[in-house]
């Protein structure tokens, strides 16, 4: 009976630890992605996930009337290059943004007039990464807003 019990509880722990090693993407953006400056603050739209070469994940934010944004998208350091577009919520899902024309830059700012809702598409080309690795990967997206008091 002993026997079983222990083999119960070290089975509980590992199950434990496989879980949290799982979630260890939770808050990747709030340690690895920048900040300009202190004009800016902190939006919880902000996210991490894990993302192998060749996958993508899209990121569903608000950006609201007379606001400046800062959008920054880090990753691990075996990702070289993180490709980020803005589309439009609409059926058409137009492109506004993508950073593969800017040879992947990892940040980007931009003024908003009108409360809007956005896709942000984050993925991992094969392009400048390795191709067959196959191993997840943490990338974050941190989005910054400031209010433009002159708006007012």
């Amino acid at each position: 009976m002993l026997f079983w019990s222990r083999i119960w509880i070290i089975a509980t722990l590992l199950a434990l630890a496989i879980n949290a090693s799982g979630q260890a993407c939770g808050d990747f953006h709030t340690r690895s992605c920048p900040i300009p400056d202190f004009s800016y603050y902190y939006d919880q739209q902000s996210t991490s996930f894990a993302l192998k070469v060749g996958e993508s994940a899209e990121v569903n934010i608000v950006v609201f009337e007379r606001s400046d944004y800062f959008l920054s998208v880090c990753s691990h350091k075996r990702f070289k290059n993180i490709n980020i577009r803005i589309l439009d919520d609409t059926p058409a899902k137009k492109v506004l943004y993508d950073n593969a024309a800017e040879n992947y830059t990892d940040s980007v700012k931009f003024t908003n007039d009108v409360t809007k809702k956005l896709i942000l598409e984050v993925s991992v080309p094969e392009k400048g990464n390795e191709k067959n690795d196959g191993k997840e990967r943490c990338v974050g997206v941190l989005v910054a807003k400031r209010i433009r008091v002159d708006a007012f």
